[in-house]
């Protein structure tokens, strides 16, 4: 099974479906997303819907504890969700209340000077966290907001910050993970946003239909609101020097170019991104190498950096596919139209797409042929 072959008894047509996306860990076994698994299990009970969602905060933020070069920078995103539906709780409530030493939680109003002024540790190694970001940037004069953004830019791309009158903040290390509402990122974006400022913070974007707020709310009604999971990231006190073999450029280079399609991010920058994010995904699940499946976690929330919707048949797939592959299953094409209880001929359509992201191999059956879907 390690080397590639498909299972025994499994009727391949197509054989490069199935070993184009092979790594050192076997996907059947998932072995090589263990800790990923945990941690959105762990989210997920909490969080019924967040399992896409989560998977970008808790990987970037580990961005911080790679082994960058001089002039690399973090992964840092703005976390649009529709107001009230769980972004704080995810960030501030269990990530940041988890891991202290790591994250801060700064204040709903923040200004370049109180920035500027924090404990020079604050800048290093550490993963910033606001609730909504028009709360932060909606009080502040113009001068104010470019003061800040100018902040944020330079910190994020230059890794340094030179202030009037004051000694420069150098060798910045930090990741942002910023929550705004979707609502006010649709009214504010252009005027309070720059350009260059949300090529630094990259969006993402899920946005909940009526059904699924009314079956959030249900939930809420019936567990313990107050309990919150500990979700302990593996954050590290020392760089970590994480690799990634030759073999994965090509398929970092296919993400970013339909990343650059998808969001703002330009070729190079969406490729920094990438190689960010599985290396941090291998450092996450305690590896020093990156392999396929960290391509394929990044393929499977690349649509966020567009925008999903609870009610789409994609966002739906994803999450069942991704849910299914954390316990070790795999789905055929019609057990997914029966989970999802789907007749609509349009979800066939939907598999098609998806089948330029998701791992998956073409099998015959006795009556035409079907594919399977898994990590």
């Amino acid at each position: 099974m390690g080397d590639g072959s498909p299972p025994e008894g499994d009727k391949v047509l197509d054989r490069y479906e199935y070993t184009s996306s092979i790594c050192s860990y076997h996907p059947e076994t998932n072995q090589g997303l263990k800790k990923t698994s945990r941690i959105l299990s762990q989210i997920s009970e909490h969080l019924h819907y967040y399992t896409l969602i989560a998977i970008p905060v808790i990987v970037n933020s580990l961005t911080v504890c790679l082994n960058l070069g001089k002039n690399d920078v973090t992964n840092s995103n703005l976390v649009v969700i529709p107001a009230g539906l769980g972004k704080s709780t995810l960030t501030h409530k269990i990530l940041a209340e988890s891991n202290p030493k790591y994250m801060i939680s700064l204040p709903d109003r923040i200004y370049e000077s109180l920035i500027a002024d924090l404990p020079i540790d604050d800048f290093r190694r550490k993963v910033w966290v606001v609730d909504d970001l028009i709360t932060s940037f909606g009080g502040l004069s113009t001068k104010q907001r470019e003061q800040l953004m100018g902040f944020f830019n330079s910190a994020l791309s230059k890794r340094r910050y030179e202030r009037q009158k004051k000694p420069p903040i150098s060798d910045i290390k930090i990741s942002c993970m910023f929550g705004l509402a979707t609502e006010n990122y649709d009214k504010y974006k252009k005027k309070m946003l720059q350009h260059t400022f949300l090529e630094r913070v990259i969006p993402i974007k899920y946005s909940f239909d009526k059904v699924t707020v009314k079956d959030i709310c249900r939930r809420n009604l019936n567990k313990d609101r107050s309990r919150k999971p500990k979700v302990v990231l593996p954050f590290r006190k020392n760089d970590v020097e994480i690799s990634i073999p030759s073999e994965l450029n090509e398929s970092i280079l296919d993400c970013a170019m339909k990343l650059q399609g998808v969001s703002s991010l330009s070729g190079t920058r969406g490729t920094e991104y990438i190689q960010n994010f599985v290396r941090a995904s291998a450092l996450l699940n305690n590896r020093k190498e990156a392999c396929m499946c960290d391509i394929n976690l990044f393929r499977q929330i690349l649509p966020l950096h567009k925008g999903l919707s609870s009610d789409s048949w994609e966002a739906n797939i994803r999450s069942l596919i991704l849910e299914r592959s954390m316990k070790g299953e795999r789905l055929m094409g019609r057990q997914i139209k029966d989970e999802l209880n789907a007749n609509d001929t349009h979800i066939s359509d939907v598999l098609s797409k998806i089948r330029e992201d998701v791992f998956h191999r073409k099998i015959s059956l006795e009556r035409g042929y079907d594919y399977e879907y898994w990590l």
